[in-house]
């Protein structure tokens, strides 16, 4: 039996905590790291990642191996306007991911025995819809990752030539890039190629030597013009094979 086996059938174990993932990178949002801690201002890392407290309550996860699987109900804290400000930029989250995480505090990073590869099964969900929003908090209703009868994919809509990624902002009170809300990963010419986040490109994909002008205009062309010469596979989130089959 493993020390984790052993430490999870003891009659008084170690403290449990509960953490939770919440990836909305597949349709043009972050990833958010927390943890229920309505009570507690202690942030918590957990395989490099730091988790925050906020109060929450999540029920249903209970797989009872008959019938259906089970349908989360998971009701965050709305006071910090954490789930507002992500519904203000990408919409209701639907189709977003939340990985449920549950190990001992000891195996905690920054613990004498942490180790992240201590923990009870993780337990994948996504947002299925939201049943409710206002000031005080927002619920979501979630479905297991398994379990997606008649779900049509992409969940996100299907267009053929706008990209949905977030581009770098620049910042003339600073002469800096801003990347902090950026999902596109184009940073110029990296560290690895140079340290420069040159070229800059305008809306209409014309070379600029103004950084200040650097746009990007959401088509293939423009992702092409930025990473094919770094020999980078291009990130281009629209689908420009649509259209191209027509039904005899």
């Amino acid at each position: 039996m493993t020390e984790f086996a052993q430490e999870s059938q003891k009659l008084a174990t170690d403290p449990v905590v509960e953490m939770f993932d919440f990836d909305a990178t597949s349709i043009g949002g972050g990833i958010f790291y927390f943890y229920s801690g309505g009570t507690q201002d202690v942030t918590l890392v957990w395989k490099g990642n730091g988790y925050v407290p906020i109060p929450l309550m999540a029920e249903g996860w209970e797989f009872t191996g008959k019938g259906s699987l089970p349908t989360p109900t998971f009701k965050i804290s709305n006071v910090a306007l954490l789930m507002s400000s992500i519904i203000n930029d990408i919409g209701d989250p639907l189709g977003a991911t939340i990985t449920r995480w549950k190990t001992f505090k000891r195996f905690l990073d920054g613990e004498p025995e942490a180790d992240s590869s201590k923990h009870f099964t993780k337990e994948i969900f996504q947002v299925e819809r939201k049943t409710n929003q206002n000031d005080e908090f927002v619920e979501f209703e979630l479905s297991a990752a398994i379990d997606q009868d008649g779900r049509k994919l992409p969940s996100r809509q299907v267009v053929r030539s706008f990209c949905s990624h977030r581009y770098r902002i620049y910042k003339p009170e600073t002469t800096t890039f801003d990347y902090s809300n950026a999902t596109c990963p184009y940073a110029g010419s990296d560290d690895a190629q140079g340290g420069t986040e040159s070229p800059y490109f305008d809306q209409a994909g014309n070379s600029t030597g103004d950084p200040s002008a650097d746009s990007c205009g959401k088509k293939l062309s423009d992702c092409k013009l930025r990473f094919v010469p770094l020999g980078l596979p291009l990130p281009f989130r629209g689908f420009p094979g649509v259209g191209r089959i027509k039904r005899q």
